[in-house]
């Protein structure tokens, strides 16, 4: 990649070159750890639970969601259940037990 060979990038042109989890904000790790937490009693969550869990309204936790899937963690489609991705899991366990674990 060309750029990569000047080697000199802003910060947010660094992030944009090597996405992952170095976009997750803090916003994104909280939702992503409480939809581990609440997929601890069954495989899937609901819109309505992660807003109740975290006191924030349905359509704000519809846009987060939506985020995290775009960016690989959750699969999510309008109206339906939200379910880890192999790589939300992976994340969100981490976060559950080495965080604050």
């Amino acid at each position: 990649m060309a750029a990569e060979k000047d080697g000199f990038y802003t910060v947010r042109g660094y992030q944009l070159l090597h996405q992952d989890e170095s976009l997750m904000t803090p916003s994104m790790e909280d939702y992503l750890e409480m939809v581990c937490r609440l997929a601890k009693d069954k495989p899937y969550t609901r819109i309505s639970d992660l807003s109740e869990a975290l006191n924030v309204r349905q359509p704000s936790a519809t846009k987060m969601v939506q985020k995290l899937a775009e960016s690989g963690y959750l699969n999510y489609k309008k109206y339906e259940v939200i379910e880890l991705t192999a790589r939300g899991q992976e994340l969100g366990e981490y976060l559950l037990n080495n965080i604050f674990g």
